[in-house]
């Protein structure tokens, strides 16, 4: 079965009340985290292959995304993969680990949401991780919306914010506006990665991300590995930064606008005591948190 170049397997599965989970490579997978949730979730739940573009070529730039020939002399063609798992709690997942289309991108959104539609897909989730204001020696920031009393009640719960992005975003957004079209339920939930952390994977990000699906589904994922790793990277970071004065320098600042943020979120009327911010810092933090250049 195919949906505008998506390649459905045979024999095709009979999924319960599925929601679909879509992370966006480069765009919203900053530190790898949406890849390292769908991955902890499929390896939780023995995810299955569902299907892939047959042809990615249609929709992506091979000069852009480059092919890669592995040790056995066979091709590797980047492609959008998408897989499946079957919970006991009668609500099954599909994963969605996007590349971002480079062309016939509303094509592509339109495809997704036919494939979506086609299984009776009740929400659309788009996870991952963007560079925020968070020091990584605090609680990561995560903002989100969402078109669901229920999920906001978790989101408030767990301090996510409100999106207030504004600025170049992924086509992939146009699928959350569509989906309400065709009765799907929408939710956005990005955790806010340190600005000057330059890592593969963010192990603490991914660890945050799995905590908030955790309790919106009541997966119970085992998430001492990552916590594990999380630790064990923050020592390393802890490291780095105190041998570079000027990222020192720069987390300092960022931890006193957390904290005065934070206490001014607990009792708006008390800033005695508040650490002022430089103005250019202020500036960085609004251009990060809002997405102005």
């Amino acid at each position: 079965m195919d949906f505008g170049g998506f390649r459905i397997e045979e024999p095709i599965p009979q999924l319960d009340n599925p929601h679909m989970f879509v992370t966006v490579r480069d765009w919203v997978n900053v530190g790898n985290v949406g890849a390292m949730a769908l991955n902890y979730m499929g390896e939780s739940f023995d995810s299955k292959k569902l299907g892939r573009i047959e042809k990615p070529g249609i929709y992506y730039d091979f000069t852009r995304y480059r092919p890669k020939r592995k040790k056995d002399g066979t091709l590797s063609v980047p492609n959008t993969s998408i897989n499946y798992i079957k919970t006991p709690e009668k609500e099954d997942f599909i994963l969605v680990d996007a590349l971002e289309p480079h062309w016939d991108g509303e094509k592509f959104v339109e495809s997704l949401l036919d494939l979506a539609s086609y299984f009776g897909v009740k929400r659309y989730a788009l996870i991952g991780g963007m560079y925020g204001s968070s020091p990584h020696t605090r609680p990561l920031k995560m903002s989100g919306r969402t078109t669901e009393k229920t999920i906001q009640q978790t989101f408030d719960t767990f301090g996510v914010q409100e999106s207030k992005y504004g600025g170049t975003t992924t086509i992939m957004v146009l699928a959350s506006e569509r989906a309400a079209a065709r009765g799907i339920d929408m939710m956005h939930l990005i955790v806010q990665l340190p600005p000057y952390v330059r890592v593969e994977e963010f192990y603490r990000g991914g660890e945050t991300l799995l905590k908030v699906l955790n309790s919106i589904y009541k997966l119970n994922i085992d998430l001492e590995d990552v916590a594990v790793q999380a630790d064990q990277q923050q020592i390393e970071l802890n490291k780095i930064v105190e041998g570079n004065p000027q990222v020192r320098a720069l987390l300092r600042q960022l931890e006193a606008n957390y904290d005065y943020r934070a206490e001014d979120i607990k009792d708006s009327s008390d800033t005695e005591g508040s650490t002022e911010l430089s103005d250019e810092l202020r500036q960085f933090i609004n251009d990060i948190e809002t997405g102005n250049d």
